[in-house]
């Protein structure tokens, strides 16, 4: 019969176990795969908004939260709850003034844990916070340390760096501090309630034996040691569990993002048939555009036409709205207002796919993607390598290429080239 128990018990318990870790990994899966599928079509003014550092902590700090730290946190509070609820209704069934007894125990528990709740929950978030400008602050030292070298701006990096640093080391310690409040207040209740048990059974010993009394003092002295065990251990590891989740939360927020417009759309078909855009008419009707919703207009009701084969120049002052004119023309920004038509279809009826592979665009600064170099040219793997290296001779870069060992499959990277 105990052979027997005992194998029914461990079986349970991995199966609850394999249960709750394929649920947790599963939901974190698809957070991460949906986080990234998001990211990857958000509109250009989301980065604009927000620093890399801020993107990079959800896909790692608190990545690593759900994958490893929350599923080991769901087994324990689901044990130790259903272990605390089965001796509650144990209690219930010997004595029921027991039971009323270790129910406002537990009431009393779970206010102390709600009234640390929310500072821990801050402490938590403000954390995250404080952890993006970190890795900012590093990959900006990184791309400009020539510069920073130039200048003698070293000390003044460090020092802000240090900063962050320290931003983010108070906020853990703040989360530690709460943690350690939270587990003393809690062990003090568990301590009452068994010195209150202990006295109990002290001053019952003068009392005529009463069977039911007698029950009830065993099921509770045996039960104690238990909820001494496990409910502040369930308790702890459940606000731990509760603050945990804002990292959740954060990811879910990031899957909630504005997309751009559709890649595709059914009218792209027929104008690749009529081999759109022919001309290359560009015109501007009443154009107007704001990066984001509380700025200012950038474009104010821009009207203009630009005829086949003409070459024009904009000409303006800082912030005049030169890039925007651009940046509207490729749709990395959408029209408040107005229309924008390239040989008379309007971009909008137009997959993005379709518009942006048909437009060309040279930035201010030069860059590159970490691939090789057909990669960089033949960005969907459209062309040849014959039609690459005659885009590369049209350009003046072909010699170049082949002077080196893999030729147009040589791997560069946006920092370290051979091109330079």
């Amino acid at each position: 019969m105990v052979v027997g128990t005992l194998i029914l018990v461990f079986i349970f318990e991995i199966c609850r176990g394999l249960i709750v870790l394929s649920f947790t990994l599963s939901a974190s899966n698809n957070m991460h795969a949906r986080m990234t599928e998001v990211l990857l079509r958000s509109k250009s003014s989301f980065y604009d908004a927000n620093p890399v550092g801020r993107i990079l902590t959800r896909f790692t700090k608190d990545m690593i939260v759900l994958d490893v730290i929350l599923p080991p946190l769901v087994l324990i509070t689901s044990y130790g709850f259903f272990r605390v609820g089965f001796i509650l209704l144990g209690a219930f069934f010997v004595s029921f003034g027991m039971g009323i007894f270790l129910f406002l125990c537990i009431l009393g528990c779970l206010a102390i844990v709600y009234f640390a709740q929310q500072p821990m929950v801050e402490a938590q978030r403000l954390e995250s916070i404080y952890r993006g400008p970190i890795h900012s602050t590093f990959s900006f030292m990184q791309e400009g340390i020539v510069s920073i070298r130039a200048y003698d701006k070293i000390d003044f990096f460090q020092v802000n760096f240090a900063q962050n640093i320290e931003k983010g080391a108070n906020m853990s310690f703040t989360f530690n501090v709460m943690t350690n409040w939270l587990a003393v207040r809690l062990d003090l209740v568990v301590l009452m309630i068994g010195s209150i048990t202990a006295i109990a059974a002290v001053l019952s010993r003068g009392e005529e034996p009463d069977e039911e009394k007698q029950q009830s003092l065993i099921f509770l002295l045996q039960s104690i040691p238990e909820m001494m065990a496990f409910f502040s251990i369930t308790l702890r590891m459940w606000a731990e569990l509760v603050n945990y989740m804002t990292s959740s939360q954060r990811v879910y927020n990031y899957t909630l993002l504005d997309n751009e417009d559709d890649f595709e759309k059914t009218s792209d078909d027929s104008l690749k048939e009529q081999n759109w855009p022919g001309q290359g008419s560009i015109e501007f009707d009443n154009a107007t555009m704001q990066y984001r919703m509380h700025l200012k207009l950038v474009l104010k009701q821009v009207s203009f036409k630009v005829q086949p084969g003409m070459k024009v120049g904009i000409v303006g002052r800082s912030a005049a709205g030169k890039s925007s004119v651009f940046q509207s023309l490729f749709r990395l920004a959408e029209l408040v207002s107005g229309k924008i038509s390239i040989d008379e279809v309007s971009t909008k009826d137009i997959g993005l796919h379709s518009l942006r592979k048909r437009m060309g665009y040279i930035p201010k600064q030069p860059f590159l993607v970490n691939g090789t170099i057909k990669e960089n040219v033949d960005v969907d793997d459209s062309l040849s390598h014959i039609e690459v290296h005659k885009l590369l001779k049209r350009v003046g870069l072909a010699s170049k290429v082949e002077s080196l060992a893999n030729g147009v499959d040589t791997f560069v990277t946006d920092k370290e080239n051979c091109l330079s």
